[in-house]
């Protein structure tokens, strides 16, 4: 576990009496991360062994993700002032900027493992680009419904990575009729054979460090169907994710999907961090 020397003794009581509050168990749970199969990624086992897991997850997906947003600017250096150091320029634009990370030692976590870890997360699986999407609640008028689709890179605009061949797809409800669409390459409504659902389609070439795009679909109706837009995804092809063949995904951020080896975001997971940034997935409208 790292340290957290930015909790100051106020903190730390308060979060001893909540712990303190809950229920008693009757037995100590299971762990909620299991380790990789044999043959996995040295790099890995060591992400996972030291405690890095606990958070991140088997994929290191967020982290990856934060990492693409320097894009040409991340190397090995950086790297350790983020984990040493606790060097949080991804954030640097918010004051004041959040706490979450602990800091490790390197007698705790040496170099030789951290330069193992970084090169599984840089080399053999590859770093994300850093898109949100998000839907704000639909706009009723004249007897339709109007829904904004936000699309992001957040990645820094001279040295970010870049998603190319993107492709968005909503998922519809059962019978919905769609009026009119806005957006830059849209391909209208298709079958989705995997969803068994009619989805509208927007392909683009490419989403740049820092490029916003919009794009609105309008239903018939008024009423909101409980569930609207689940299933729906932002995917590129480019750049790639080398997913571990002895693995199946379980991170929500990062489904797996066969014989796709680009990298993706769906409605499957819905969150929002508690400082009101979404999480790189996307906030659906509740349903009525």
């Amino acid at each position: 576990m790292p340290g957290f020397p930015f909790l100051n003794d106020q903190t730390i009581a308060d979060m001893h009496a909540f712990t303190e509050s809950l229920p008693k168990v009757a037995e100590a749970g299971k762990p909620g991360n299991p380790p990789p199969p044999p043959g996995s990624p040295a790099g890995q086992h060591l992400f996972l062994t030291i405690g890095c897991g606990q958070c991140h997850r088997n994929e290191a997906a967020d982290p990856r993700r934060d990492m693409g947003a320097f894009g040409k600017e991340m190397n090995y250096e950086l790297f350790q002032k983020i984990v040493y150091e606790g060097e949080r320029r991804a954030y640097a634009v918010r004051e004041p900027p959040p706490r979450r990370m602990g800091i490790f030692s390197r007698d705790k976590l040496p170099e030789p493992a951290l330069r193992e870890i970084y090169r599984w997360l840089t080399e053999e699986t590859g770093l994300r680009v850093p898109i949100t999407a998000e839907i704000p609640p639909g706009v009723p008028a004249d007897g339709n419904t109007t829904y904004t689709l936000h699309v992001e890179n957040e990645g820094n605009a001279a040295k970010g990575l870049t998603a190319e061949d993107v492709m968005i797809v909503l998922t519809l409800p059962a019978g919905a009729k769609v009026v009119s669409t806005t957006g830059t390459g849209y391909q209208g409504v298709r079958p989705d054979p995997d969803l068994k659902a009619d989805v509208a389609v927007w392909k683009v070439s490419k989403i740049a460090p820092a490029e916003k795009q919009t794009y609105t679909l309008t239903l018939a109706g008024t009423d909101a169907p409980s569930g609207i837009f689940t299933n729906s995804r932002v995917q590129w092809s480019k750049p790639e994710i080398r997913r571990p063949a002895n693995q199946t995904l379980k991170d929500p951020r990062l489904p797996d999907k066969p014989g796709f080896k680009g990298d993706w975001i769906s409605t499957v997971g819905v969150a929002q961090r508690p400082d009101g940034r979404v999480l790189p997935l996307f906030i659906v409208p509740p349903a009525k």
